[in-house]
């Protein structure tokens, strides 16, 4: 794999983009990390779009930040340098010694507390996650503007066809949701790399508690409506669509709230709240029960929607021939009545 750093300023180039570090910091010092990072960002956006990347760096785009190319290629070398760095700097914290480890306090300058570090980390994670974000958005508008008048073979060599054609990008168009605004429409998560994360999750609703309540017959028509290939009829389809999306969303917070850092989510997704005893964070971290009780309620929600399903699917109460009133034989009733 080829790394995106190998200009001959490469130790300006690192500095420039995290802006934050000292004058003296050498990229050599991080090399291990950055193989790290790019391998991150190499598994998250596929082979072919890394690769076209990568060869960006042998011409070194000038200055432009109109350029996609410029962008993608800054963003990505952004992404891996915040990574790296968030690798690198609980060990430069410490002095590795003969004796062991050490806290480094050279004069003039004092170790941070526990809670400065703390607030750092959850910042450039933080960071970390933006850029992933914005790398992504700069995928989906690498598409030339003449990407339907040029040839196949021309289209195959754009970062645009790469992209789109990953297993990231394929894994979330092949769902019942498959963009951000859709699942905005239920949670506003408003970002592209939860729909990638939370991807394996969704398929997993779809597989597990869509298609067995559905059946395989209307599984595959509804999909192939949703995404314009079939015009037949189905009945309640907008309905029965958006119980289908709301139980997929539920379920795919409900799966990923357990399996990723709290920093991951944007806010609102778990809430956090302050503290008037002034902790690590600065704020009373997340105990245990706030997460679950986040997913419990996630879960609940798509086990409604579920629910919802197999009502709107349940046949019609099919009418009866049993008569609801007996039979009347008019000449045993005296119809004469009188008031006495």
């Amino acid at each position: 794999m080829k790394l995106l750093f190998n200009s001959d300023n490469i130790d300006d180039l690192f500095k420039e983009l995290l802006g934050f570090v000292d004058a003296n910091f050498k990229f050599e010092n991080i090399i291990s990390d950055v193989i790290t990072a790019s391998n991150e960002v190499y598994d998250l956006i596929g082979k072919d779009s890394y690769e076209h990347i990568a060869e960006l760096t042998d011409s070194e785009p000038e200055q432009n930040f109109e350029d996609n190319n410029y962008m993608v290629l800054r963003t990505a070398r952004l992404a891996i340098a915040v990574y790296s760095y968030r690798l690198y700097a609980p060990h430069n914290d410490l002095s590795h010694t003969n004796d062991g480890r050490k806290m480094r306090a050279e004069e003039g300058e004092k170790s941070a507390f526990q809670w400065m570090i703390d607030a750092d980390d959850k910042a450039l994670e933080k960071k970390y996650y933006r850029t992933l974000e914005y790398l992504l958005r700069l995928l989906d508008e690498s598409k030339p503007e003449n990407y339907e008048e040029i040839t196949e073979e021309e289209q195959k060599e754009t970062l645009y066809y790469k992209w789109i054609n990953s297993d990231a990008y394929d894994q979330v168009k092949k769902l019942f949701i498959s963009t951000v605004k859709e699942f905005d429409n239920i949670y506003p998560i408003n970002s592209r790399l939860l729909m990638i994360r939370f991807a394996p999750g969704m398929s997993e609703c779809e597989r597990r508690e869509i298609l067995p309540r559905i059946g395989k017959t209307l599984f595959d028509l509804m999909k192939l409506a949703y995404k314009g290939k079939s015009e037949e009829e189905i009945p309640n389809k907008d309905s029965l669509l958006l119980l289908i999306q709301e139980a997929i969303a539920s379920y795919a917070l409900a799966w990923a709230i357990p399996r990723f850092n709290v920093n991951f989510f944007p806010e609102g997704i778990l809430q956090f709240y302050g503290s008037d005893r002034q902790t690590t964070s600065g704020n009373k971290p997340s105990l245990m029960m706030e997460p679950e009780a986040a997913r419990q309620a996630y879960a609940l929600t798509c086990k409604r929607a579920l629910s919802d399903i197999e009502q709107l699917l349940k046949p019609a109460t099919e009418p009866t021939d049993k008569k609801v009133l007996p039979d009347i034989d008019s000449e045993s009733i005296d119809n004469h009545f009188s008031a006495t």
